[in-house]
């Protein structure tokens, strides 16, 4: 059983923030693709997991995320203040 996409990625083709660079390899009848991120970073990566939107950057984005969710509420950094530091 194959499942169809909307889009069949060619070279070029940006899905989220990777750009497809060349078909990889094929391993266990899944397919295999170089992408570039825009950071620069080069990774291969299942074709099904870009197309579906699971993949969407090298890591980059989710290392982002978290950055701006430990700062909720001040405590992010070293310089907490107040009643949190009386503890």
């Amino acid at each position: 059983m194959s499942t169809k996409y909307s889009k069949e990625p060619n070279i070029g083709t940006v899905f989220g923030k990777l750009t497809i660079l060349e078909e990889s390899r094929l391993e266990n009848g899944r397919r295999y693709i170089k992408v570039q991120c825009e950071c620069g970073n080069v990774k291969s990566t299942r074709i099904d997991v870009i197309l579906k939107g699971i993949t969407v950057s090298c890591g980059c984005h989710r290392a982002a995320q978290n950055r701006v969710a430990n700062l909720s509420h001040g405590y992010g950094g070293k310089n907490r203040k107040g009643l949190y530091n009386s503890w």
